[in-house]
Order: structure tokens, then C-alpha cells, then sequence
């Protein structure tokens, strides 16, 4: 009788519990990366989308405060009236963040 059969046997047995081990590693690491994948591309999105709405608020700004300017005929006082909205607007936003008004 040949002892290597026997020896082969049980050295599968043995072996087969670490290769459904290593599958399953494998496709955890799979699933991670493919998730890493997923949220690296949505805040790529959300940061271009971002981008673009402050180019957006940006330019809306120099209009506003070219209108104003033009309307009050003072370079100065349209911005200056801009620029004092965007400060209550900071305020306020702080001050609702203290308070923890919003979550």
C-alpha cells in the first residue's frame, strides 16, 4: 500500500480550510477596494460640483455688486453693502452652529 495516499488525503483536508480562508481575504480586499473606488469618485463629483457653485456664488457677487454700484452711482457703496450681507450671513451661520441649532 502506498503511504502517500493516505499522506495526500489528509494534507487536502488540512490545506482546504486556509484556501476558503485566503478566497475569502481576497474577496473582502476586493470589496473594500471596489467601495475606496466608489467614494473616491463620489467626492471627486461633489468636490467639482462645489467648485463650480463657488465660481457660480463668485461671479453672481461681482454682478450684484456692479449692479449696486451702478444703482447707488458709488463704486464703493454697492460692494461695501455686498460685502456687510456676506458678514451677517457669516455671523448668523456661526452663531447657528454654536448653538447647535442645526445638526
Amino acid at each position: 500500500m502506498d503511504i502517500n495516499k493516505p499522506l495526500v488525503k489528509t494534507l487536502a483536508w488540512v490545506a482546504v480550510p486556509f484556501k476558503v480562508i485566503d478566497k475569502g481575504i481576497d474577496n473582502a480586499k476586493n470589496g473594500i477596494k471596489e467601495e475606496i473606488h466608489h467614494f473616491e469618485a463620489k467626492y471627486k463629483v461633489m468636490a467639482l460640483i462645489g467648485a463650480c457653485f463657488l465660481l457660480f456664488v463668485m461671479f453672481f457677487s461681482i454682478t450684484l455688486g456692479l449692479l449696486l454700484s451702478a444703482w447707488l452711482e458709488n463704486y464703493i457703496a454697492g460692494f461695501s453693502i455686498l460685502t456687510g450681507l456676506y458678514f451677517i450671513l457669516a455671523v448668523t451661520l456661526l452663531i447657528v452652529y454654536k448653538q447647535k441649532i442645526l445638526p
